[in-house]
């Protein structure tokens, strides 16, 4: 009886993933090349110790037309390159007002510089310093009460600031 419930829900659960797969206009193929870009062909448990990543500076300076946030981000302890075209920072900012604005961009769509680039120019490898910055039109630095940076690798390390 247990044997035949599992079969007839795994059979379910398969039927409604090709139902939204179809419905969802993405094959298979695609979520499968999804995940392989996302995770590589390197095993989950080696994650941590792949993408380990600090946070190590966070400032916001007045422009003319608004702010702009620097955020320094280090992979020191890494034992991976991180690939900047797959590596991601979301900003959330809560204004004085008490409304929140959101930000989200890959590192090579915006503004940034590596710092100690000895090995590889233009990646970032263990124990450099990854630089990014956002130009925040219309809002200024008095009118900003906290910000949060959360800035994820391209085989899942996370940190937050």
């Amino acid at each position: 009886m247990g044997l035949s419930n599992s079969l007839s829900s795994a059979l379910l659960m398969v039927a409604m993933i090709q139902i939204f797969v179809i419905f969802g206009g993405i094959s298979v193929g695609k979520i499968s090349e999804l995940s392989k870009e996302m995770y590589g062909v390197v095993s989950i448990d080696m994650r941590p110790i792949l993408d380990r990543c600090s946070i190590v500076g966070i400032s916001i300076n007045p422009m003319p037309s608004g702010s702009i946030i620097y955020v320094n981000t280090s992979n020191n302890g890494s034992m991976q390159w991180w690939d900047y075209r797959k590596i991601f920072v979301i900003l959330d900012i809560l204004l004085t007002s008490g409304s929140k604005q959101s930000y989200f961009a890959s590192v090579a769509s915006l503004p940034y510089t590596i710092y100690g680039d000895t090995i590889n120019p233009g990646i970032v490898d263990p124990g450099e310093i990854l630089g990014v910055w956002y130009n925040l039109q219309g809002i200024y630095v008095d009118n900003i009460s906290k910000v949060r940076v959360v800035f994820s690798t391209q085989y899942g390390g996370v940190c937050i600031g």
